[in-house]
């Protein structure tokens, strides 16, 4: 189930006229930041001071199974998801999953 008015607020928020057609936005600092195979620094990570996690979608180029063991070997593999049938949008493709593992992780976090 796709949330229409979350796809909408991206349609509306989140791609800009260019003299060449429609183009994304980005944060143009995410460049700086990112490897060129989408890897964080690792010194952004350490750099967070506060729990965090990864939920990526498994039709994403980021949930494949070489690619969730990279992000692992960054994050840790309990800070993790993989969600079944979704792509990189997750929240569009399963919110009510998404939903689901923020809770599971808010709960571990306050242990």
């Amino acid at each position: 189930m796709h949330n229409l008015f979350l796809i909408d607020c991206i349609a509306e928020r989140s791609i800009r006229e260019t003299e060449e057609g429609w183009s994304w936005k980005a944060d143009l600092g995410v460049k700086h930041r990112v490897t060129a195979d989408g890897v964080i620094h690792s010194r952004d990570i350490s750099d967070m001071g506060c729990p965090f996690a990864a939920i990526l979608g498994r039709e994403s180029m980021h949930g494949t199974e070489n690619r969730v063991t990279e992000i692992e070997a960054y994050l840790g593999s309990t800070n993790v998801s993989v969600i079944s049938d979704a792509g990189h949008h997750v929240l569009l493709d399963q919110p009510d999953e998404v939903i689901q593992d923020i809770k599971r992780r808010l709960q571990e976090w306050q242990r």
